[in-house]
């Protein structure tokens, strides 16, 4: 769990890298789509950071953050720009779904 600050800090840092990246990317009529569902996902992170460590609410967020983040993945994959890592995200994911296991 994250204090307010860390948390505003954390989503600004990840919404500038996906603005940069929307940016860089030539993606066409598909860049605003894009662009609203990485702004989501920032969000969603977010409010995952907010939530205690493997507390029943977190883990009951966490099938919808991976779905977005997969269609995400795959509608970059699908027009064919340069792939984004989402490594942060995905360990943010794997840290939260190991805790609850504890």
């Amino acid at each position: 769990m994250m204090d307010a600050n860390q948390r505003k800090k954390f989503t600004q840092t990840l919404r500038r890298r996906y603005r940069s990246y929307v940016t860089v990317e030539a993606l066409g009529q598909l860049r605003v789509s894009v662009e609203k569902r990485l702004n989501r996902l920032a969000s969603m992170l977010r409010d995952l950071q907010r939530k205690e460590v493997a507390s029943e609410n977190s883990v009951k967020a966490l099938p919808q953050l991976a779905s977005t983040l997969f269609g995400v993945e795959e509608d970059i994959k699908r027009i064919g720009a340069s792939k984004l890592e989402f490594s942060i995200e995905k360990e943010i994911i794997n840290s939260t779904l190991l805790n609850q296991l504890r």
